[in-house]
């Protein structure tokens, strides 16, 4: 099941679990941000290559949201429509597990 929230908090989650993941954020300089991130939180040696950085389609992120939370929309218009900026108040990030699809 995928979780959303900020950066910092879901790179931890990940370091600290050490499992396979896919983190989807809204630009090249946030991956860069998180990689530091990971490495800022990691134990000297251990190997984090299985958490990806990917670049996420806000656009369908948040019109996703939006269809399953409508009071979600207001944070979208308070930024003047700005889809980018909206995500950003909806959470900016996105974690989900590698290999948890089936069970979820």
């Amino acid at each position: 099941m995928a979780e959303q929230g900020n950066l910092e908090d879901l790179v931890r989650k990940a370091v600290q679990e050490k499992r396979p993941c896919k983190i989807k954020v809204r630009s090249n300089a946030e991956a860069e941000r998180g990689r530091g991130l990971v490495q800022s939180f990691s134990s000297p040696g251990a190997d984090y290559s299985g958490i990806i950085f990917e670049i996420a389609d806000i656009g369908v992120d948040v019109a996703a949201s939006v269809a399953t939370d409508p009071d979600l929309l207001d944070g979208v218009l308070e930024v003047g429509g700005n889809i980018l900026e909206g995500a950003a108040e909806i959470g900016g990030a996105m974690l989900e597990w590698i290999g948890d699809a089936a069970s979820s």
